[in-house]
């Protein structure tokens, strides 16, 4: 493996993948927190996806990096290994924050009297702590458990379970993943077409003022910023699982690319691809004002229609 013959420009090569997430997703949690880019409770949201990005980055800068340009063979040990599989426990709190900020979206498109309930702050923080529950359970059968096949062996096919390790827990590793990518990606497409089709959400985002018009443009670039993050999502695993395909070919540089490289560099992508999607990322000012996408912009907005409308009724007064 590359890994190995050539460790210490493939620990490089890891260093600068966990420099990069790591980078790009502090920055994005800085501008979501001085900015309030998503308002307080979906910025809760985006600041749990942004700090599970984080500490998975920080694995590669701060183990995965440095381990392979000392000693590669460092991995075989218990302790290494056990490390190794935390990282299960950063990814699941991603793809689980991925499909949570999918169904916000789509409450708030398809229900928005629910949205106002069910998305509350206090409820959203809940939520939040729920999907942190699911992910370190997640990471801590894998620390107990540490046998599950990783990108970081890039010759070994993925979904080949080891004779020593538990089979639930194999099928749990592999089959989380897509569950959340396809899930996420039809409650977003849901969205896309309530915003698109339906008569009364057309009438509420175009006909409002033009204050508004930009708020329905910000919504539908953020249901196709999820889909274009699930399917980079879902080609990095693609990539991560069949790359050992490449390395048994005699190609073991692309194969350290498509596998161990690809899964230090998710986080960087997945950050790239909010900065593009947010304009509001593109520059360094942190101008504090209410997101389109908060429930206290979006109760405003409600509540200024319902005014207007009921000013029209009254007509003009008399004297």
């Amino acid at each position: 493996m590359f890994l190995y013959t050539h460790n210490i420009i493939a620990g490089a090569l890891l260093e600068i993948a966990g420099w990069a997430g790591f980078l790009i997703n502090i920055f994005i949690i800085y501008k979501v927190v001085s900015a309030k880019l998503f308002g307080k409770a979906f910025g809760r949201i985006w600041i749990s996806r942004g700090i599970a990005h984080v500490f998975e980055s920080l694995l590669f800068v701060l183990f995965f990096g440095p381990v392979a340009i000392v000693d590669p063979f460092l991995f075989d040990l218990l302790f290494a290994q056990r490390i190794h599989h935390l990282i299960y426990c950063f990814r699941f709190a991603i793809f689980a924050t991925n499909l949570l900020i999918a169904i916000n979206r789509a409450v708030m498109v398809c229900k928005p009297l629910l949205y106002k309930v069910l998305f509350s702050y206090q409820r959203t923080i809940l939520l939040v702590m729920f999907t942190w529950v699911i992910s370190i359970a997640s990471g801590v059968v894998n620390f107990v458990d540490p046998c599950q096949q990783t990108a970081m062996n890039s010759s070994m096919n993925y979904y080949e379970p080891r004779s020593n390790c538990n089979i639930l827990l194999h099928v749990y590793d592999v089959g989380f993943p897509p569950a959340c990518f396809i899930a996420t990606a039809i409650i977003d497409e849901l969205a896309l077409f309530k915003l698109y089709s339906l008569p009364q959400l057309r009438k509420e985002f175009t006909n409002a003022s033009n204050a508004s018009q930009p708020n329905r443009a910000k919504e539908i670039r953020l249901c196709y910023m999820i889909m274009v993050e699930v399917i980079t999502a879902g080609m990095t695993i693609i990539s991560i699982r069949f790359g050992f395909i490449i390395t048994n070919l005699g190609f073991e540089f692309l194969g350290f690319l498509f596998t161990s490289w690809a899964w230090g560099m998710s986080s960087a992508f997945d950050g790239i691809i909010v900065v593009i999607f947010n304009t509001e990322m593109h520059t360094l000012r942190t101008t504090k004002r209410q997101h389109s996408n908060s429930p206290e912009h979006f109760r405003n907005r409600r509540s200024n229609s319902l005014s207007s409308k009921m000013s029209e009724q009254k007509g003009p007064v008399c004297v």
